[in-house]
């Protein structure tokens, strides 16, 4: 398992699912992007769940000490 650069579908959710982005080699979800459907960067979407589960396995910590964006409450602010 391998993290490889940030991508992202050219094709958002419309099935008013959350869009993600994917960074690791193992992802099942991230694999089933099509290499010509693919962007680089995160586009500004949260990532994948399971790219972050495959993170916390690799560190070795906690969920609880590694957090991902769709964990915290607010993790956009418009406060300035």
């Amino acid at each position: 398992m391998t993290r490889v650069p940030e991508f992202h579908t050219i094709f958002p959710r419309t099935d008013g699912a959350q869009n993600i982005y994917h960074d690791q080699s193992a992802c099942l979800v991230g694999k089933s992007v099509k290499p010509e459907h693919r962007r680089y960067g995160s586009a500004g979407w949260a990532k994948c769940q399971t790219c972050h589960e495959i993170d916390v396995k690799l560190t070795g910590a906690a969920c609880s000490e590694r957090r991902a964006p769709w964990q915290v409450a607010n993790p956009i602010s418009t406060e300035r």
